[in-house]
C-alpha cells in the first residue's frame, strides 16, 4: 500500500518574523477546511518554540495586536486534534530564547548551534517541547511521537538527537529529503527510532525554479531576506547532488496539482507497494501557502480514483499501525 502523509509546518518564518493570524492561522483554516471537506487527517508539525515566545509574551501581544496569538494557536490545534487530524512535534532550533521587542520577535544570536549541542542539551529541550505541545493537547490520552527538526539541513536526525528520541519515547523523525535505498520508502536508524524522509527527487535547477516557485521564494524573501536556497542544497540528502541539480521536495505549497501526481507516480515505480506498507510524506507550510486550488485538485484526484493501492494516514497512523 502506498500511504500519503501530508504534513503541514505551523510556523511563521525561520528568522522570527511573521503575522501570526496572516502566516499560521488563516492559512491553516484555509488547509483544514479543504481536508475536511475530503475526509483527509494530517500531521501538523506544531513549532513549539514560537509558542512557548507567544505565550511568554501573551500579555503584550493582546495588547499591540489587539488579540492572543497563543489562544488562537491553542483553539486552532485542538480543533484540528478534535477533527481527527495529527499532531506532532516541530522545533526550530534557532527559536529557542527567542525575545519579543515590542515590534518583532527577535533571535538570541549567542545560541549555540544545534548540532554541537551534546546530548544531554538535546534531551532537555525535546523534553521542554514535549512536555508543552502534550499540555496545549486538551485530551489526556495524547500522547506527542514524531518530532521534526529544522534549520539543520534536509538531514536525517542528527547523532545527538537519536539518543534523547528513544529516552522520550519519540520514535519517528521526518526531515531528511534523501531518497531511500530500499524499497520500503523508510529507514530504521537505531530500534525504537525511524527516519520517515520526505518524499524528493532530483531536478535541474531550470526546473525547478517555475514561475510558481519563483514567486514563492521572493515572498518568502521579502519577508525575512534570507537566502531561499540554502535548505535546497546544504547539507540537503547527506549524498551529491551533482552540478546543476537540486532536490525537489514533494511540497504542496509548491507544486502544481500536475505536479503533485508527478511525484505520486514516481512514488509508485520507486517503492515496491504490493510487498511493503510505503510511507510518501508531501510538506507545506502555512506561512507560503497559496495553493488551494492545486491541493484541492489533487485530493479530488485521488478520492476520483478510489485506488486500493494508495491512501492517506498520518505520521502518527503510519508509525503504530504499520511500523510498530
Amino acid at each position: 500500500m502506498l500511504n500519503i502523509i501530508i504534513t503541514v509546518d505551523y510556523e511563521i518564518f525561520g528568522n522570527g518574523t511573521g503575522d501570526f493570524k496572516e502566516h499560521v492561522i488563516k492559512p491553516m483554516d484555509r488547509i483544514l477546511d479543504i481536508c475536511n471537506e475530503h475526509s483527509v487527517s494530517i500531521s501538523i508539525m506544531f513549532e513549539v518554540m514560537e509558542y512557548i515566545a507567544v505565550k511568554k509574551y501573551d500579555d503584550q501581544l493582546r495588547e499591540d495586536l489587539g488579540y492572543s496569538p497563543k489562544e488562537k494557536m491553542e483553539e486552532q490545534i485542538n480543533r484540528a486534534y478534535s477533527n481527527g487530524h495529527d499532531i506532532q512535534l516541530h522545533i526550530h532550533p534557532q527559536f529557542r530564547n527567542m525575545k519579543y521587542n515590542g515590534k518583532k520577535f527577535v533571535l538570541d544570536e549567542n545560541l549555540t548551534p544545534y548540532l554541537e549541542l551534546e546530548s544531554s542539551e538535546v534531551e532537555n529541550i525535546l523534553k521542554k517541547g514535549k512536555k508543552t505541545l502534550e499540555s496545549v493537547i486538551e485530551d489526556d490520552d495524547y500522547t506527542c511521537k514524531a518530532l521534526r527538526l529544522s534549520n539543520i539541513g534536509w538531514r536525517k536526525v542528527p547523532e545527538n538527537t537519536v539518543g534523547p528520541m528513544k529516552k522520550l519515547g519519540l520514535k519517528i523523525h521526518s526531515l531528511s529529503d534523501k531518497i531511500p535505498k530500499n524499497e520500503r520508502g523508510y529507514w530504521k536508524i537505531e530500534e525504537d527510532v525511524y527516519e520517515i524522509p520526505i518524499h524528493s527527487t532530483l531536478v535541474n535547477l531550470f526546473q525547478f525554479l517555475n514561475p510558481r516557485k519563483l514567486f514563492i521564494y521572493l515572498y518568502i524573501w521579502l519577508h525575512t531576506g534570507l537566502n531561499i536556497f540554502d535548505g535546497g542544497r546544504k547539507e540537503s540528502s547527506n549524498e551529491k547532488t551533482g552540478r546543476g541539480k537540486i532536490n525537489s521536495k514533494w511540497d504542496f505549497s509548491k507544486l502544481t496539482y500536475e505536479e503533485m501526481m508527478k511525484y505520486l507516480e514516481l512514488g509508485k515505480k520507486r517503492y515496491d507497494y504490493n510487498e511493503f506498507e510505503v510511507p510518501l510524506v508531501m510538506i507545506g507550510h502555512t506561512k507560503d501557502f497559496f495553493n488551494e486550488g492545486s491541493f484541492e485538485g489533487f485530493l479530488k484526484k485521488i478520492e476520483r480514483k478510489n485506488s486500493k493501492v494508495i491512501e492517506f494516514e498520518t505520521l502518527e497512523g503510519f508509525g503504530y499501525h504499520k511500523i510498530f
